[in-house]
């Protein structure tokens, strides 16, 4: 086969043309991945990907409008807390890891407590999707899903800031210094519900507290755990029809408010159940016990998920 002629002008001429369609064809295919369906403005404003002194620029995503708006608003107020774990960082030992713990602590603390503790959080409280002072959006087609990018630029003063960081600091020292006030010697506790009650109060405050003071909070609970599980229930006297008993920590008698729970190996019948400072009597009918060996009386007081209870044996036929 004789191939046709092509002069060198033609070569070029052919070249020139197949990366011209090359040219033409690339962003086609290279858009059809990442390609922009919509836009708020026709061009991308100047602020989108800076930094301005006074203002915090963020952005989200998401299938639709509204869900793109809300993650960069919750990335809005991440940054700020960010910002003041950044401060908090500079003036404690913490290293990195520590300092971002510590600052998503304290935005579950904003999220999840922000009617008890709302003075503290004001510069956050009023964090609204209408006080941006300007922001754009694009609907862009990725990876063949329809995504919304939503950027936002707010305004937040260093004043706003600063005033953050105060409060934050405040709040932890306010947190510790509850922690601390709570003892953790048996002798200072009266009745079980003092005890109860303390317990409490640290599980709350674990729960609101920053990272570094949950550990105190944890080690104080488990202590008062320890103490409420030494109270023990011991018999006094019984007869049959009478049974008294008290509630003792270490030797010494403690109280409750606690109505008590009994019930017995078989059918008897409570007539009474007097508390008194230093012992509680229970007096019962046992005519329906005459023929058993053996009358084993359970008495249990519950308070919430914990519990004291015994098992005593009583005088039978």
């Amino acid at each position: 086969m004789v191939e046709a002629f092509q002069s060198p002008s033609q070569k070029v001429i052919q070249g020139f043309h197949f990366a011209l369609i090359v040219l033409l064809i690339s962003p086609l295919f290279g858009c059809s991945t990442n390609r922009i369906l919509e836009r708020s403005s026709s061009t991308s404003p100047d602020w989108m990907f800076g930094v301005e002194k006074n203002y915090i620029i963020t952005s989200g995503k998401g299938s639709t409008h509204e869900e793109a708006k809300l993650s960069a608003m919750n990335n809005l107020k991440e940054a700020i807390v960010n910002s003041v774990a950044v401060q908090v960082n500079s003036s404690t030992n913490y290293n990195t890891s520590e300092s971002t713990e510590e600052s998503q602590e304290f935005m579950e603390v904003y999220e999840n407590n922000l009617e008890v503790n709302s003075e503290y959080f004001e510069p956050l409280k009023g964090i609204s999707v209408l006080k941006a002072e300007d922001f754009y959006w694009e609907k862009k087609r990725e990876n063949g899903q329809s995504l919304v990018h939503y950027h936002i630029k707010y305004p937040f003063s260093d004043a706003q800031l600063s005033t953050l960081i105060r409060n934050f600091e405040s709040l932890s020292s306010e947190l510790e210094s509850q922690i601390r006030a709570i003892s953790i010697e048996a002798g200072t506790y009266k009745s079980v519900e003092e005890l109860i009650e303390n317990i409490r109060q640290l599980e709350y405050l674990k729960e609101v507290s920053p990272k570094s003071k949950k550990k105190a909070a944890a080690n104080k609970i488990e202590s008062l755990e320890g103490i409420f599980f030494d109270v023990n229930i011991r018999q006094l006297d019984q007869t049959r029809g009478s049974f008294t008993y008290g509630l003792f920590l270490y030797g010494d008698p403690i109280n409750t408010n606690k109505l008590p729970e009994i019930s017995s190996s078989c059918p008897i019948r409570i007539e009474n159940v007097q508390s008194f400072q230093d012992k509680n009597v229970v007096e019962y009918k046992d005519e329906g016990c005459d023929n058993v060996d053996e009358l084993k009386l359970k008495v249990l007081y519950r308070y919430a998920d914990y519990k004291l209870q015994r098992s005593f044996y009583l005088p039978t036929n």
